[in-house]
């Protein structure tokens, strides 16, 4: 979990989710971070001055946190977020069920205050709706054979964490399975980063042009753009 500027009851909530499951927690922040004197007794493992409230502030941290995953499942935990009881047990057990290696769940969005808007769903999951999938869901369990290829390339840096999606799915093929049933929340914040970039034209130029250079870097753009003529 990076936790780079955020709210404390919001950060905090988001550690007790996890807290109560079967699980180690990393925290991964910058020195002098506000939330630090609240981590008594978490493995924190932190960066000296990363870009300020930045995507590739955000990628550095986790990537910072990478050396640190020494169980055979992950997860990165958004820290606004909140996981609900068993998340980690019931994706591990889709994923040996199905035999793969990387399990997607829906999940439900609420308001910043904590209430419930709607489920997010991804229905009939295959690799063509795997680009698409792979743009809204950060939470997902990951089976550590495929740390290698890891750390995230931070030069998307809009989009570091879904260039590995589409790595993983270039090298190891359809990898994926989901579960249908909503295992964490999503808080939808007007001081999201992605929410702050629609209002930005400049910042959209140069999320859609790292779209690109990531999409014919890993020789998808042709692929994707049939899949979004015909979804």
């Amino acid at each position: 979990m990076n936790i780079r500027d955020e709210k404390p009851q919001h950060f905090m909530a988001a550690v007790e989710s996890y807290a109560k499951q079967n699980c180690d927690i990393v925290i991964s922040t910058v020195e002098g971070d506000a939330c630090i004197d609240k981590l008594r007794g978490l493995k924190i493992v932190t960066l000296n001055n990363p870009p300020k409230r930045s995507p590739i502030g955000a990628y550095l941290q986790l990537n910072n946190a990478l050396e640190h995953i020494d169980n055979e499942y992950w997860c990165y935990a958004s820290s606004n977020d909140i996981a609900y009881p068993h998340k980690i047990e019931k994706e591990i057990a889709t994923l040996l069920k199905h035999k793969k290696k990387i399990c997607y769940s829906a999940y439900d969005t609420m308001t910043e205050n904590g209430r419930f808007i709607a489920t997010r769903e991804m229905h009939n999951f295959n690799a063509p709706k795997l680009f698409r999938a792979c743009y809204i869901s950060d939470c997902a369990m990951i089976h550590s054979s495929l740390n290698k290829h890891l750390p995230f390339d931070i030069k998307h840096k809009n989009y570091g964490y879904w260039n590995f999606w589409l790595t993983v799915y270039r090298n190891e093929g359809n990898v994926f399975a989901y579960n249908e049933v909503p295992t964490w929340s999503y808080r939808l914040s007007s001081n999201s980063m992605h929410i702050k970039r629609k209002q930005d034209p400049k910042l959209m130029a140069e999320y859609e042009a790292d779209k690109n250079l990531m999409l014919n870097e890993n020789k998808l753009k042709h692929y994707v753009q049939n899949i979004e003529r015909n979804v």
